[in-house]
């Protein structure tokens, strides 16, 4: 019986080494990365994509720190952004002033003359979001109105505001957009004037794509996946699958063993990103829009990281916090219900002898770590209850549940 051959599906061919040669040899000229590409260095031959070494994210906020410090110059028409980390040490992403917008327009455009776009991205904290979609309103001769996320109370009032504007084009977070369109949808709004949304992160769930498709389908969703490290990485457009995203002309993208690394083939990115490690697992795809060029599909996250509200959290920044206090002895995060719309976390601390672990101790140890943390105040000014912290007499005193999954232990040393 003759058998059909068997696909295998790969991603696009290497880079061509004429591109890929001036940003390695960038990397191997700044002083944070040198050693990093030592190897690279005394070769006599450009190396291939494949022959170098991965990325990390420490790597990257080192180079980062040095141009901070010893060779601010070359910071000059660039954006600086927050990825995370503290407010003593904060992790900063760096990007052109341009945003790589003329690449991104080439590809993802869904703005056009005449749109009133209404921005729900927030320029606090540094936001890079924020900026983006200024900037994108602009290039496409539209109108961009920044505009605060409403809280629940407020939504009624604010929609009928956005549409008294003459608003045709709505941009915000999924986890927004969502919230949004649950509210529209339990009060009979079927917002006839709201045509596009924009938003930018991981996507939405099923449910919010299954809401946006059966009771907004004249509302067209537009999206952008990246990172505030590696700026946008693929586009998605109204009629492409559900987390499938097409891979940006100055991005080339890597599978490798189920990990996304990411090469950035471009000028002007200020910090040469050469097979970074994005910490995501993802496969190649095709997608059902139609376009021929190679898709990506992003699933979990293979760090350390977790991602509540469609914002980044490391459990180490938390843990670090709790631990600046001297009554604390250990510390642990927890994560409630990974994963679902119910997700939250939990900072779980044994105090030192001696020390009440009373509700006053527990509210004073949240307010150190929320306020010491980028990012974390902002995130529960509407929603206080996704970050508790419980005090116990041992760490993991109980068996965890399936709705629980520990990300990260420490101990005062």
């Amino acid at each position: 019986m003759l058998m059909a051959p068997r696909t295998i599906k790969r991603g696009p061919a290497d880079p061509d080494p004429a591109r890929l040669r001036p940003i390695l040899e960038r990397a191997m000229r700044m002083p944070a990365l040198s050693d990093k590409y030592a190897a690279a260095r005394s070769s006599r031959t450009v190396p291939t994509l494949r022959d170098l070494p991965v990325l990390t994210r420490e790597d990257v906020n080192k180079a980062i720190d040095h141009l901070l410090r010893r060779d601010p110059g070359r910071l000059e028409g660039t954006l600086l952004n927050v990825t995370g980390g503290t407010m003593s040490e904060p992790r900063l992403g760096i990007v052109p002033e341009d945003m790589f917008l003329t690449e991104i327009r080439t590809r993802w455009n869904p703005l056009d003359t005449g749109d009133l776009l209404i921005s729900l991205f927030s320029p606090g904290h540094m936001w890079s979001a924020h900026y983006f979609h200024n900037a994108l309103g602009r290039r496409s001769g539209a109108s961009t109105i920044p505009f605060e996320t409403p809280d629940d109370a407020e939504l009624g009032r604010c929609l009928d505001f956005y549409e008294g504007l003459g608003a045709t084009a709505l941009a915000a977070t999924p986890d927004a957009i969502r919230r949004i369109l649950r509210f529209c949808a339990s009060t009979g709004r079927r917002l006839p004037w709201l045509h596009k949304l924009l938003w930018a992160g991981t996507g939405f769930d099923d449910a919010t794509a299954e809401l946006l498709s059966r009771q907004f389908p004249h509302v067209q969703a537009w999206g952008l996946y990246g990172s505030a490290e590696t700026w946008m990485i693929g586009h998605i457009g109204p009629e492409c699958a559900r987390n499938t995203f097409h891979v940006l002309p100055h991005q080339h993208v890597e599978i490798d063993n189920g990990r996304l690394l990411l090469t950035t083939l471009h000028d002007d990115s200020v910090v040469p990103l050469i097979r970074y490690d994005i910490g995501v697992a993802g496969s190649w795809g095709t997608c059902t829009c139609g376009r021929t060029d190679r898709a990506i599909r992003v699933s979990q996250r293979t760090d350390s990281l977790f991602e509540l509200l469609n914002q980044l959290v490391s459990p180490d920044d938390l843990v670090e916090l709790a631990l600046q206090l001297e009554t604390v002895r250990e510390a642990e995060v927890v994560l409630m219900e990974p994963g679902t719309e119910n997700a939250r976390m939990h900072l779980r601390v044994r105090v030192e002898p001696g020390v009440d672990a009373d509700p006053y101790t527990c509210e004073w140890i949240r307010h150190h770590v929320v306020t010491g943390s980028f990012g974390l105040a902002r995130m529960l000014e509407k929603e206080p209850e996704l970050f508790e912290v419980v005090a116990v007499g041992r760490l993991r005193e109980y068996t965890l549940g399936p709705e629980e999954t520990p990300a990260l232990t420490a101990e005062r040393a």
